[in-house]
């Protein structure tokens, strides 16, 4: 009995190890690409462990053979206890959906290469094609980043080398390009980063990109981060990190992450709801589309026929907590590869991804190649319009000019870009839906309006539209004129509408910020009588300056006239031509107007002619907002970065490149001279020296200080301070700062001594003092005239301490002054630095029960 038993046994493990090794070879013939093969496999050793049914469903799948991919997803939901049975129920009515005609072209051999290409982004206008390849001939090593342009024959053009400095011999990958084309953020291992893959952003200024510069520590961390997609306006930001990031997890799997743009820095991440970012699953690559309310993302989760596969998801309301159950994209979309990175220019009408390959079937060129599919129209972004042109001064010279655009109903400003410096160009895309003002405004210029009706949708079969609108702004100088064109009244009459509000607060914002004078101008038509005319356009001029001078601007600013229909600017014959006439015109009078009470003639040389209240924020481009939050955020060492920004300064740190720290009266390596009278804590009074003070260290600012004593002195000290900006948390420009000392100083005294019998006798000794204080200080960082200033108060706690006392006025009776030692004091400071450019000073007062000390400071800062 026991042999059989044994037997029994042995046959069960020996058909228990075929059955595996069966399943292992299989496999081998599944990532292959011989599905055909595979599905046969797996169907059998499916009789034995129903597990195998799910992967004989992926191989028909594969093979897309829908139906018998169908029986084997039935079989392994109702034979395999484990199984997901939600998902596999949506992925059986998937396979039920009737077929599409959908075609998914690989771009070929003039993009595609035997070296992999991944990350495909498409600019807006969809004629401009970024993608990364690793180790590519033509490249610097390692993934590179190449663009392709479209031919005017449709075709793609042979992929050049991204320049220097996007492309280094590291690793590199695009991840967005702004619709304007001038803004790129990257993954990458530029000089400068946290660790685990960061983002940076770089922007094109006259063909020249800069160097890729980190997007702070309010994106980026010792984390993985990576798919970068943004908002329309450039001021939201979807992203891939770690799912342990924040919250709980192995750290296994990626999520999805949210920041916005707030008050000039970046919110803190946090994830897209549960609903997309599913648990033991990955959640890469979303991409939002133009309409800004479009999420496409891959997944391994959710119903995914394996591998990572293409979801669709839509924004719902104004928030981005609330979004559409994710849906898969198709069979005839996905595969059981991996299908990522999606891309999909403002029109909507395609689809670029990127597909992991088997070498198999022909079916690519290296391990992963881009593909390229039309959008199925239920899974297409809502339609927007392409809005370009040029923008220049009355000569016809392009000129950088910013365009904004609202909501001409509400009056909500909406966003605003920049034109380019060399050529004037510029793109905004905007959604179906709304009527918008579009103003291009420029410091020197009059502005310039026009409306846009986009209340009615799109026209074209792939839902959306080209507008080629050319803007022309005139310098703010005598007899210049502009058109008010969005001005509107009542019939017949000089009531201003609602929807006029937008044009005149700009008219507003230019004379408040100008020293102009100017005539407002009424026009009409030729129907009806002259007289009429003229009283009708005099009455509208008026409404104009009375709204403008009840806002505040000097009634001797502001001239009205009515000019009737004397002055037509188009032919009154036809409707267009009326309705051209038809208008509201400013003309420039002077700009020297001197304002009550300065005493000053504002000229051509000290006024800023027409400056609204956005052109305040006109110079913060995409990329100017981005390096502002990112030094808001935090730079690590090494970083590059284009020139200082306000209010921070760039210091040398230990071992490394810079850092980007708030500029105050304590930043910035310095060396100078300090003093110290009386009875001070730290025990050695009356002496003077000279302190070295230098940046080291991570993000935060580490400050080390050598002071070396002099004098009447012998020794030194360091410091070790780390400093925390509180201003975001108080909104005060507060500082504080901690860390340790540690000093060892040798006193030289001479005392004076009663010997006796009137006689008197001067013995030098030497006082040493030896601690190890803790120190904790609170600053007020100002600026004033350009001198930073940090008034602050502090608290040392000697953790550790030695101090020769004073010296008894008793001998010993051989003549020898008694002497001991004690603990040095604890001791309060109050005190404040200034810095003046390169010059730096201080003085404190320190006071502890061993006395009251005062230090001064003076030197140089560098």
């Amino acid at each position: 009995m026991k042999i059989l038993k044994y037997l029994s046994v042995l046959i069960l493990f020996t058909g228990y190890l075929t059955i595996e090794v069966s399943a292992q070879s299989t496999a081998d013939l599944y990532n292959d690409g011989k599905y055909d093969q595979a599905a046969v496999r797996y169907e059998r050793a499916a009789a034995d462990d129903p597990e195998y049914y799910l992967w004989a469903a992926k191989s028909y799948v594969a093979l897309k053979n829908w139906d018998k991919a169908i029986e084997m997803y039935e079989a392994y939901r109702d034979g395999f206890k484990s199984a997901n049975k939600a998902q596999v129920n949506e992925l059986i009515s998937i396979l039920r959906k009737p077929i599409e005609d959908i075609k998914v072209e690989n771009l070929g051999d003039g993009i595609n290469s035997q070296y992999g290409e991944s990350s495909p982004r498409i600019s807006a206008d969809g004629n401009r094609l970024y993608f990364f390849s690793s180790d590519r001939p033509g490249g610097r090593g390692g993934e590179d980043v190449w663009v392709s342009n479209r031919g005017a024959n449709g075709e793609w053009q042979r992929p050049s080398l991204m320049p220097s400095p996007i492309t280094t011999t590291g690793n590199e990958a695009p991840e967005i390009i702004s619709n304007d084309g001038n803004m790129m953020i990257l993954f990458g291992n530029y000089d400068g980063y946290f660790g685990g893959g960061d983002l940076f952003y770089s922007y094109n200024q006259g063909n020249r990109w800069t160097t890729p510069c980190n997007m702070g520590g309010g994106i980026n961390s010792k984390y993985f981060e990576a798919d970068v997609t943004i908002s329309p306006d450039g001021k939201t930001l979807l992203f891939t990190s770690e799912e342990n990031r924040v919250g709980r997890g192995s750290g296994d799997h990626y999520d999805i992450y949210i920041s916005q743009l707030i008050n000039g820095a970046w919110t803190t991440p946090k994830k897209l709801p549960s609903s997309i970012n599913l648990q033991k699953s990955n959640q890469r690559g979303a991409y939002l589309s133009s309409d800004g309310r479009t999420l496409y993302f891959s997944s391994t989760g959710h119903a995914s026929f394996g591998g990572y596969d293409l979801f669709i998801t839509r924004r719902i309301g104004d928030g981005w907590d609330n979004w559409t159950t994710p849906e898969n994209m198709g069979k005839e979309v996905n595969t059981v590869l991996n299908d990522l990175y999606i891309s999909v220019p403002s029109s909507g009408s395609y689809l670029y991804f990127n597909r992991n390959t088997t070498g198999n079937n022909n079916d690519g060129y290296g391990e992963s190649d881009l593909f390229r599919m039309p959008i199925p129209q239920e899974f297409r972004p809502e339609p927007v319009v392409n809005i370009s042109g040029v923008i220049t001064n009355q000569d016809n010279e392009p000129i950088k000019a910013t365009l904004f655009w609202s909501d001409l109903d509400t009056n909500e400003q909406l966003g605003y870009i920049t034109s380019d410096a060399v050529n004037g160009e510029y793109l905004v895309t905007l959604p179906y839906g709304k009527r918008y003002l579009i103003t291009a405004n420029q410091k020197g210029y009059l502005f310039q309006t026009q409306v846009l009706d986009l209340r009615e949708g799109a026209d074209s079969e792939d839902g959306s539209s080209e507008v080629k609108k050319d803007l022309q702004l005139n310098e703010a100088t005598e007899g210049a004129r502009i058109v008010l064109r969005n001005i509107y009244f009542d019939t017949g009459s000089a009531n201003l509408r609602d929807e006029s509000q937008e044009e005149l607060n700009r008219l507003f914002d230019i004379m408040e910020k100008s020293g102009l004078v100017i005539e407002i101008g009424g026009h009409t038509d030729n129907v009806g009588r002259e007289d009429s005319n003229e009283r009708l356009s005099q009455s509208r001029a008026e409404a104009v300056r009375t709204y403008v001078i009840d806002r505040g601007i000097a009634e001797e600013r502001i001239q009205a006239k009515g000019y009737g229909e004397s002055e037509p600017i188009a032919d009154n014959e036809t409707e267009e031509g009326r309705q051209e006439n038809r208008r509201v015109e400013i003309k420039v009078l002077s700009n020297n107007y001197q304002r009550e009470g300065t005493g000053d003639v504002l000229d051509d040389g000290n006024i800023d002619l027409s400056q609204s209240e956005e052109e305040e924020v006109i110079q913060e481009n995409l990329y100017q907002l981005y390096r502002n939050a990112a030094f808001r955020g935090g730079i690590p060492a090494r970083s590059a970065c284009y020139g200082d920004i306000p209010g921070n300064v760039r210091v040398t740190t230990g071992g490394n490149s810079s850092i980007e720290v708030a500029d105050n009266a304590f930043t910035g390596s310095s060396i100078g001279f300090i003093t110290h009278s009386g009875k001070g804590a730290h025990g050695y009074p009356n002496v003077s020296g000279a302190g070295v003070a230098f940046y080291s260290g991570d993000v935060n600012g580490e400050r080390n200080i050598w002071a070396y004593f002099l004098g009447d002195a012998v020794g030194g000290g360091i410091e070790w301070n780390k400093y925390s900006d509180l201003s975001e948390l108080t909104s005060l420009p507060l500082s504080f700062d901690y860390g340790l000392s540690a000093y060892l100083v040798f006193n030289k005294e001479e005392n004076t001594i009663d010997t006796g019998g009137g006689n008197t006798a001067t013995q030098t000794i030497y006082r040493s003092g030896i601690g190890v204080p803790l120190m904790a200080r609170v600053r007020y960082n100002l600026v004033v005239s350009d001198i930073k200033i940090s008034p602050y108060a502090s608290y040392n706690y000697n953790l550790f301490s030695l101090l020769d006392i004073e010296p008894n006025t008793e001998t010993d009776g051989n003549g020898n002054i008694t002497t001991g030692m004690a603990e040095a004091q604890n001791w309060l400071e109050l005190g404040a630095r200034a810095r003046f450019k390169f010059i730096t000073g201080g003085l404190s007062l320190q006071n502890s029960d061993a006395g009251t000390g005062v230090m001064l400071r003076a030197g140089l800062a560098f």
